[in-house]
């Protein structure tokens, strides 16, 4: 599915192109036994050199590099000690899967502080019945928590997202979930929250814990269709929110680097993306909407017919409150779990039998074997 931005806050693309530009520049010109290493940087640099940035998130799924605007915000934002560590994630991020070339621990860490969630989304598997059940519902255990994060700093994970099924800052353990990953020093924080919760407490714990990217889950600008789309949310309550959370930054935390998005997904006509851009890039940093994926009864969808393996497999793991590990969120009820972090470790998962399997069977075109793989849309 592609995303569309439609509207982002002007920042100085090509002096942060040149300076990154810079940074690898003196890198390359020292001598180093890693090849693999000063490889990726050459690229990049090639890149930078070439001006191949681009908005275009489809265009990422192409083994060529190319740098984003969400990627140039980051850069912004942080520190220029952390810049060639960034890039060099994100390019084994976006290159790597395409590649089928498998790392010994996930790029990135997709962990699921609550199943639970407040609203009841058209477009979402909580709009599924069987699914919003005390076999599925729960919350993240503090040692539980630890245990994962500890191990994705062991072993360089440089990406966390705090977010899947359900809504994470109904944790009552949430800030201090991002305060340990701020002195774990993760290098790319995320998360995402439909915004409804947005207390002042939990606002300042987000930009305490220097959160890279806070997204908010909204998919129109006005209450009608937002609040047809986002059962059991308020409209005026999350632009009310989203504007706190604007105001606490700006006072509180001027040099904050936590980027601010909206996204949405699109899944009627009368979602008016020049009236969402204009009304809510007052608000944020960045207004995205991308086309919804059919995940509100995955499991009775019609197949497909891909044969394409899915990169995900390459890059990404979900953990969800309960310890067990998934390969994706679009099989939100485990079909295909790959493990338990309470027996094993991320590490032992990630490379073991049963996420080996699934590979190897999407590289020899038989996902279809799978479901909920055969009747997923995504590549």
């Amino acid at each position: 599915m592609d995303t569309v931005f439609l509207g982002d806050k002007d920042n100085d693309q090509l002096n942060i192109k040149i300076r990154l530009g810079n940074l690898i520049a003196q890198e390359l010109a020292q001598p180093t036994a890693d090849s693999a290493r000063r490889d990726i940087l050459t690229e990049i640099h090639q890149v930078l050199n070439s001006d191949k940035t681009t908005n275009n998130i489809s265009e990422r799924e192409n083994f060529k590099f190319s740098i984003s605007p969400q990627e140039l915000h980051w850069l912004e934002k942080h520190d220029q000690t952390k810049w060639i560590e960034y890039i060099i994630y994100r390019y084994k991020f976006k290159i790597f899967p395409s590649q089928r070339k498998l790392l010994d621990f996930p790029l990135y860490l997709l962990i699921e502080p609550t199943s639970v969630c407040n609203l009841n989304c058209v477009m979402c598997f909580q709009a599924d019945k069987t699914f919003r059940t005390k076999e599925f519902m729960g919350m993240m255990d503090w040692e539980l928590f630890k245990k994962i994060a500890d191990e994705a700093k062991q072993n360089n994970c440089h990406a966390i997202t705090l977010a899947s099924r359900g809504e994470p800052t109904l944790h009552p353990d949430f800030g201090r979930m991002l305060k340990y990953l701020f002195d774990l020093g993760i290098l790319d924080v995320k998360i995402n929250t439909n915004a409804t919760r947005l207390t002042d407490s939990i606002i300042h714990d987000i930009l305490a814990a220097q959160v890279s990217e806070c997204v908010f889950s909204v998919d129109a600008a006005t209450k009608e269709t937002y609040e047809e789309i986002r059962v059991g949310g308020k409209f005026e309550e999350v632009v009310a929110n989203v504007k706190r959370f604007k105001e606490i930054r700006e006072k509180h935390y001027p040099n904050s680097p936590t980027v601010t998005r909206i996204a949405g997904v699109k899944i009627r006509p009368d979602q008016d993306e020049k009236q969402m851009s204009e009304f809510w890039s007052a608000l944020v940093d960045e207004v995205v909407i991308k086309s919804a994926a059919p995940r509100w009864d995955t499991y009775n969808n019609e197949a497909v017919g891909l044969t394409d393996p899915c990169s995900r497999l390459w890059r990404q793991m979900y953990v969800w409150y309960d310890g067990k590990v998934n390969p994706c969120d679009f099989d939100y009820k485990s079909y295909l779990s790959v493990g338990d972090v309470n027996n094993n470790s991320i590490k032992e998962i990630w490379l073991g039998e049963k996420f080996s399997q699934l590979r190897h069977d999407h590289l020899n075109q038989a996902r279809n074997k799978y479901v909920p793989c055969d009747r997923c849309p995504l590549v």
